[in-house]
Order: C-alpha cells, then sequence, then structure tokens
C-alpha cells in the first residue's frame, strides 16, 4: 500500500501532464493514447521501484545468511576450544583463524593510540 499510492500518483500526474500540454484537437484517439501513455509511465515507475525494493531484500537476506554462518562457525571453533583433547583445541584455533582471515571486519581491533 506504501508503494501504490505515490506510483498511482505519479501515473495521475502523468496522465494529467501529458492531456493538459498536448493539445490532442478533440480528437478521442489521441486523448486515448496519451492517457496510455501516462498509465505505461505510472507502470514503469512501479516496475522499477518494485525492482529496488527486490534487491535490496536480496542483499539483506544475503547479508543476514553471511552473518548467521560467520556466527556458526565461530561458535562451534570456540566450542573446540574446550575440548579436552589437543588436537580438536588445534582445530579449533585453526578454525578461528581462518574465521578472522576471511572477515577482516571481525577482526579484534587495536584500541592503544
Amino acid at each position: 500500500m506504501v508503494i501504490v499510492v505515490p506510483v498511482a500518483l505519479i501515473a495521475a500526474a502523468a496522465v494529467t501532464t501529458l492531456v493538459m500540454f498536448i493539445d490532442p484537437g478533440g480528437d478521442a484517439k489521441t486523448r486515448i493514447e496519451l492517457i496510455k501513455v501516462g498509465l505505461t509511465i505510472g507502470a514503469g515507475t512501479g516496475g522499477v521501484v518494485a525492482l529496488v525494493l527486490t534487491g535490496r531484500r536480496q542483499w539483506s537476506t544475503e547479508h543476514d545468511n553471511a552473518e548467521r554462518r560467520l556466527t556458526e562457525l565461530y561458535v562451534k571453533a570456540v566450542e573446540q576450544l574446550g575440548s579436552a583433547k589437543p588436537a580438536i583445541r588445534h582445530g579449533g584455533l585453526y578454525a578461528l583463524e581462518h574465521v578472522a582471515q576471511d572477515n577482516p571486519d571481525h577482526r579484534a581491533r587495536s584500541w592503544s593510540t
């Protein structure tokens, strides 16, 4: 509903502008064509808005999935660090190293100046 109202207003403005500024000369066929063009402009605007929103939703979903995967890898590696077996602890360190190298934004920052 939030998208429908602006798109309808754009279509109405396009139709009104075309009918007001392009003189159809009293010809009904020309007036109908102008209305079709205005409605096409409105539909095209709606399509562009829908594409933008779909792209935003797709990016958000992919970003959330990547963050979830990273969290799962981190938790599993930390769990391995608590193991009694040295080989499993070593694997946990190796996994944490890969998590840090593959995700520089998630590395610990140095707070010293």
